[in-house]
């Protein structure tokens, strides 16, 4: 809670007795607690090789516990330095010189993945605040919206809901006929709209992620020399990488424990992602057609 000068009022929460954590945090449902779910579907052979010292299952398994303490370190630097470590780690072999960086591999490997996963949380959340932020969903818009929840987030099983980008043009437009002009959730939807419809506006879009990974990418690499040789840094300025390079860490974790469950080349699905969006950018030039091309792209379907 602040208080704003201009208006000279209070903004924000109110104050209020904090919870308890035994009030405020209570266990889910069983019907929204996947761990039995995806143990029934991990790779019986993969346990089998693990048990007998096999050497990849080992280092998938080094690679994802090590995420794990990139996630769980108390600050900013910690996580910055234990990420790119895993990166060094995990892209090692992929260095076209003995002395590269562990950027050079992070930008021809990971480019891809990390488009992907933004794109698709960016699109996520317009379709979010444009359901969530209808006026009146209560009463007045309530059939309106419970109609654009269920498609927009069909059941797949029991507690379970996926985003269904096939339905994005359709509801992001009835959603827009009744959605406050000038509004934030307003210009989300229809950001969204244009880029899932206009194919100058998604190339143009996936031109910004390019621009964007490849700007906090550099970032990175320089806030982590600086942490390593204590050239000093600003707080603000590593919190701006924090989460990007934690995720680039989470993406090979995931391409090592795919690459032992498989069996597959090391790096091989990345290299395939890689060429899958180099793709998608030149259709979208030419002539393709986003709904399609994008739809596609991030289909949930597909593994990450």
């Amino acid at each position: 809670m602040s208080w704003n000068a201009a208006t000279r009022g209070w903004a924000g929460a109110v104050f209020g007795r904090p919870l308890p954590p035994s009030e405020e945090y209570r266990a889910a449902h069983p019907s929204f607690q996947p761990t039995g779910q995806n143990l029934a579907g991990f790779s019986p052979s993969f346990v089998d090789r693990l048990l007998v010292g096999g050497d990849a299952e080992s280092e998938a398994m080094q690679d994802a516990l090590w995420t794990v303490s990139v996630e769980r370190a108390a600050a900013s630097p910690q996580r910055i330095v234990l990420a790119t470590r895993a990166l060094e780690r995990g892209l090692s072999r992929a260095r076209s010189k003995a002395d590269a960086t562990w950027a050079e591999p992070a930008a021809r490997f990971l480019r891809a993945p990390w488009a992907r996963h933004t794109l698709y949380g960016e699109l996520f959340d317009a379709a979010t605040a444009a359901l969530y932020l209808i006026p009146d969903r209560r009463r007045v818009n309530a059939e309106l919206f419970q109609d654009l929840h269920d498609q927009l987030f069909p059941e797949v099983g029991a507690g379970r809901r996926l985003f269904d980008l096939t339905k994005l043009e359709e509801c992001l437009t009835r959603a827009l006929a009744v959605l406050p002009k000038g509004s934030m959730q307003h210009r989300l939807a229809r950001d969204a709209l244009s880029v899932s419809t206009g194919r100058a506006r998604a190339s143009a879009c996936l031109a910004r992620l390019d621009a964007r990974f490849r700007a906090l990418l550099a970032r990175t690499e320089r806030q982590r020399n600086a942490l390593t040789h204590g050239t000093g840094t600003v707080d603000a300025v590593v919190e701006t990488v924090d989460s990007f390079v934690t995720l680039l860490a989470r993406l090979v974790a995931q391409e090592a424990m795919r690459q032992a469950t498989t069996g597959r080349q090391p790096l091989a699905e990345l290299e395939n992602w890689r060429a899958d969006l180099i793709e998608i950018e030149g259709t979208l030039k030419a002539d393709g057609d986003p709904a399609q091309v994008l739809v596609a792209w991030l289909d949930p379907a597909r593994p990450e």
